[in-house]
């Protein structure tokens, strides 16, 4: 499996998922939401239990394998802005870059707001954080970490 490859179907993913507005998780038994996205034989799952603090993971799967996955875990800081951080982050998701797919761009900002998003390592095996800040104030903070899984 070519990590091009996986890359490409990733940033397809992505833009028909959580950061998309139209696109809607399902409610499942165990409390938890999904975001899925099919293609032939590739499958992503966004599964994450939220409110706040809230915690996924996102899982590339081809030919019913898993090959690549991304653990995430973070917060809203600010309850009184949640809607308004949310939509920003959702907007910040949606930026990335098409070398690092995973979560947003290194920096994004729009009038008050800023998002930062620090990263080591490559789409092979990474970690990172990510910060929202509103009129330099931090509002929302998470980590993530991920990467290629049974490479045999």
């Amino acid at each position: 499996m070519n990590i091009e490859e996986i890359k490409n179907f990733l940033i397809r993913a992505n833009r028909n998922g959580y950061g998309n507005t139209s696109v809607k998780p399902s409610d499942e038994n165990d409390g938890s939401h999904t975001i899925s996205y099919k293609e032939v034989d590739w499958l992503f799952n966004d599964n994450y239990f939220g409110g706040e603090p809230f915690g996924g993971r996102e899982v590339i799967s081809y030919n019913n394998k898993a090959i690549w996955m991304m653990v995430y875990y973070g917060f809203v800081i600010d309850m009184t802005i949640q809607a308004d951080v949310y939509r920003f982050l959702k907007k910040s998701l949606l930026n990335f870059t098409e070398d690092i797919p995973y979560r947003g761009p290194e920096r994004l900002e729009d009038r008050d707001w800023l998002y930062i998003n620090r990263i080591d390592g490559d789409f092979s095996n990474f970690s990172g954080e990510e910060v929202i800040t509103f009129k330099n104030n931090e509002v929302y903070r998470a980590k993530y970490q991920g990467g290629l899984v049974d490479k045999s």
